[in-house]
């Protein structure tokens, strides 16, 4: 007691040593600091793109060479270390996936070594629970375990059917969405369900997207590729889902995968096409990291029979990106992206927030060459080749 006394004088004798605006601040400070596991940000000031099955840690330095900026991975300390030498952030199970009646002492071992470890972004509490029909409540029982440990690192997990993220999306800090259409769905199932999962996460919670960019045959154990047309998407398949993932709001993009059942060694021109558009992320990295905004959108399709893609979605997608701070290819300002999901040619007209009559410029990507887009009566005409991907901006009268 007479210790208590006495740390209670110190602590007094040390607030009266504060000015007003010092104690106001110190107390925010305090709670700020209290508040609890927060989403981290990459050691680099970049846009999340990630990849899975990174293989070997000798591999790290060229990935992130490549622009990629996170990987999936495992929590073991020399993995964790090869990352942070090589300017990774790791995703990584917390020793197990979450199921009924985890063993707890597992988790805590990997969790108590590698929670305060710099190159670890997030635990990855399970992997597509809606496929293997594991209970929301054993999820979030292995959520609540590691909170009640004051983790410092945000959880995650990744949902296959978007139509089902609903029952999971209020357990982690972050959710993942992977659908993989490529040779067995239109394409536009991705965006379909990606935007699913975004409605389930709400407008707040970081969602990050996962990109098919393997053949579904070389995973015969979870697929069944007889009488299918499988193969692995083309550049500008993998583009289209890229650009897509923007106009959804996507936070963060991972793709599937380097080295797993599919080894992207051996298959240079899929490698080829992945380095092409993770270098385009990095180019119109303003756009991916901008903030998405309303505006009253008007989209007129010249043959209404276009007017709705394969999975009855709108044929073009389009957001409203607010870029803060550009870069040589970008200036600052407002922006509209549209994005033909379709493998049609699209005729269409759009209206532009505060531009009637007067030419705005444009850009195809990936082109960092602009064109000049005439607005008449608050409408510009316009035609999209199939999975192109055009952008507006900066907003403003040439």
């Amino acid at each position: 007691m007479v210790r208590g006394n006495d740390q209670l004088i110190k602590s007094r004798r040390i607030l009266i040593g504060f000015t007003p605006l010092a104690l106001i601040a110190l107390i925010f400070f305090i709670f700020l600091g209290g508040s609890g596991c927060k989403v981290a940000s990459s050691t680099r000031d970049a846009y999340l793109v990630g990849i899975y099955a990174p293989g070997n840690s000798t591999n790290y330095a060229m990935l992130r060479d490549v622009g990629f900026s996170h990987i999936v991975s495992s929590a073991n300390l020399a993995n964790l270390d090869a990352a942070h030498s090589a300017g990774l952030r790791v995703i990584a199970p917390p020793g197990l996936q979450a199921h009924q009646n985890f063993d707890t002492k597992r988790v805590w071992r990997t969790v108590r070594k590698a929670d305060k470890h710099p190159a670890l972004y997030a635990w990855y509490l399970i992997d597509e629970p809606d496929m293997s029909k594991t209970d929301p409540g054993d999820v979030q029982h292995l959520n609540s375990y590691l909170k009640a440990k004051s983790i410092k690192k945000p959880t995650t997990l990744v949902m296959f059917k978007g139509y089902e993220a609903f029952d999971y999306a209020n357990i982690p800090d972050i959710m993942m969405l992977d659908r993989y259409p490529i040779g067995w769905q239109p394409i536009e199932t991705f965006s379909k369900h990606l935007r699913l999962a975004r409605y389930a996460a709400g407008p707040e919670k970081p969602l990050i997207a996962v990109i098919q960019v393997f053949d579904w045959s070389y995973y015969p154990q979870v697929f069944g590729a007889e009488g299918k047309n499988t193969r692995p998407p083309t550049l500008e398949e993998i583009r289209n889902m890229t650009w897509s993932s923007l106009a959804l709001g996507a936070t963060g993009i991972f793709y599937y995968c380097y080295d797993s059942g599919w080894k992207m060694k051996e298959h240079p021109q899929q490698w080829d096409d992945l380095q092409k558009v993770v270098s385009e992320i990095r180019l119109f990295e303003p756009l991916f990291s901008a903030e998405h905004d309303w505006w009253e959108k008007k989209i007129q399709y010249l043959n209404p029979e276009q007017s709705f893609n394969e999975v009855y979605e709108p044929s073009i997608l389009s957001a409203k990106l607010i870029v803060k701070k550009g870069n040589e290819h970008l200036a600052a300002g407002e922006y509209i992206v549209c994005v033909n999901t379709t493998t049609q040619f699209i005729d269409f007209k759009i209206s532009l927030p505060s531009i009637r009559n007067g030419s705005v410029l444009s850009r195809n990507v990936p082109e960092m060459a602009n064109h000049l887009s005439e607005s008449r009566d608050g409408f510009i005409t316009e035609k999209l080749d199939p999975f192109q991907t055009r952008i507006y901006g900066p907003l403003l009268l040439y």
